[in-house]
């Protein structure tokens, strides 16, 4: 058969195919080198294991010796990180690397993640690339965190099995839209543990009460405003944003990722990433001097992440229309003028032909 003969849907099919592939190759590219760069780096320095990620292999390896992780005391190991803050559900998760060494699973770990982040994030408006300059991006790889790989879980559906290894973010997913993934893969997650460990929820919940380190935006300064996301509740990004403003995360900009899918725009993403640089600057100018411990210094991060970040997400999902057909009370009344200003310029726009 011809080209010319070709029917138009069978060969937009092929196109579509080698669109898909191409955009499956790049992903697979970029997470090859971030896990080359992330692996090479872990080797040189065998002190930083495999980074956050070290106290979820750990307990994938102890889950396969029969040891419970959170009864086990960490104080006098390697790049210590107290007790076990993850769910069991993580190191379930983690068992296919629990065998390898640290420095290997972190550098797999940030390949397959960043690997998924970038196919999902290429099928979308090339400005959502813009998320790979950000200090949120660099932060949550350089330290080996899952905000990677559950923000591509919130483009990638399948992905979804893996939401409850990080609860906060999970429930900010779930809610932004839920799917049979997400609730069948954390249920399967979940029993598996609970056969293995029946005891550790209670556990689990015992070691994380005292890390007050985690804190939920809404209490940082200005974070009362975030409770005006309820009036776009029928928006799944405004759902997103108003649940991971209640949950208690580390504001240090990692867990923060998933803010980037707030944008539609290229104003919104400009927005969100030069707030996301903001935060950094701000932060090491409120920071004193005297102040040397690592976490101390973090808390000082919390009210830059929520002016800066969790803020400018609130305004640009205020700022735009509707979900619904019909204008809601946000168009009625506190975008009246934006939508004035916006017929203004297309009556302009009509007049002058620019």
């Amino acid at each position: 058969m011809s080209l010319e003969s070709t029917p138009a849907p069978v060969a937009q099919q092929g196109n579509r195919r080698r669109v898909d592939v191409a955009r499956l190759l790049s992903a697979i590219c970029v997470g090859a080198v971030m896990g080359s760069v992330i692996g090479r780096l872990f080797a040189l320095t065998p002190s930083l294991y495999a980074g956050d990620f070290t106290g979820v292999w750990r307990a994938a390896g102890q889950v396969i010796e029969g040891v419970n992780p959170y009864r086990t005391h960490t104080e006098h190991l390697p790049y210590p990180l107290g007790p076990l803050a993850y769910p069991l559900t993580a190191a379930i998760a983690a068992l296919p690397l629990a065998t390898l060494s640290a420095w290997l699973s972190a550098a797999l770990f940030v390949g397959l993640s960043i690997t998924a982040l970038a196919y999902s994030l290429l099928g979308g408006p090339p400005f959502r690339l813009l998320a790979f300059g950000t200090p949120c991006f660099v932060m949550a790889m350089s330290v080996v965190q899952w905000s990677p790989l559950l923000t591509a879980a919130a483009v990638i559906p399948p992905l979804g099995i893996f939401v409850s290894c990080k609860p906060n973010l999970g429930l900010a997913l779930f809610a932004r839209r839920p799917s049979w993934w997400i609730v069948g893969g954390s249920a399967a997650l979940v029993a598996v543990s609970l056969a293995l460990i029946p005891t550790w929820p209670i556990e689990w919940l015992r070691n994380i009460r005292g890390m007050t380190y985690y804190k939920a935006p809404i209490a940082m300064p200005g974070g009362a405003l975030l409770l005006l996301a309820l009036l776009r509740w029928r928006d799944e990004d405004a759902r997103m944003l108003f649940v991971l403003s209640m949950v208690p995360s580390n504001l240090f900009m990692y867990d923060q990722l998933p803010l980037f899918l707030i944008a539609r725009s290229r104003r919104d993403m400009l927005l969100l990433f030069a707030g996301s640089w903001l935060v950094p600057v701000v932060g090491h100018f409120t920071v004193p001097e005297w102040v040397a411990d690592e976490i101390a210094q973090q808390t000082y991060m919390r009210a830059p992440t929520v002016a800066f970040l969790f803020l400018p997400a609130l305004y640009i999902i205020l700022s735009r229309p509707s979900a619904s057909a019909r204008p809601d009370i946000v168009d009625r009344i506190l975008n009246r003028r934006l939508a004035m200003t916006r017929h203004r310029r297309a009556t302009q726009t009509k007049r002058t032909g620019v």
